[in-house]
């Protein structure tokens, strides 16, 4: 995957480099195993003998309704106002890390992903021992 920011080295410079971030091959080799994994089971759910491919179909029929009614117009708006404090926090975190220590931004998404649900399940343990 590409990063589409580029660095000049001087203002004269005519081709921009690209900087490699820390961590980013770590993060790239597993969006390419994720891809595969997900491209193997598109392969078992194939039309063979035996009950395994029917299986696999059935499965992957329930998590196509579920996204089907996850993009329904309601839904959809109300899935990205709930996930907006994540998306903020790992942005934020993301920026931070990118330029203060020249490490990959997913990382941050993925600690603003964490933070985020971290502390909404101690709120709720908190609320739950208010009112008990």
């Amino acid at each position: 995957m590409e990063d589409e920011r580029a660095l000049y080295a001087s203002i004269n410079d005519p081709v921009p480099r690209k900087p490699r971030l820390r961590g980013s091959q770590f993060l790239d080799t597993a969006e390419q195993q994720f891809a595969q994994a997900a491209q193997t089971v598109q392969g078992w759910a194939e039309d063979r003998e035996g009950i395994g491919d029917d299986i696999t179909r059935l499965g992957l029929g329930g998590v196509k309704n579920i996204a089907k009614v996850a993009s329904l117009p309601g839904v959809s708006h109300a899935l990205r106002v709930a996930g907006a404090p994540a998306w903020a926090a790992g942005q934020a975190i993301g920026a931070g890390l990118e330029h203060g220590l020249g490490v990959d931004p997913r990382y941050g998404h993925i600690a603003g992903e964490a933070l985020v649900t971290w502390k909404s399940n101690s709120c709720q343990r908190f609320t739950e021992a208010l009112f008990r």
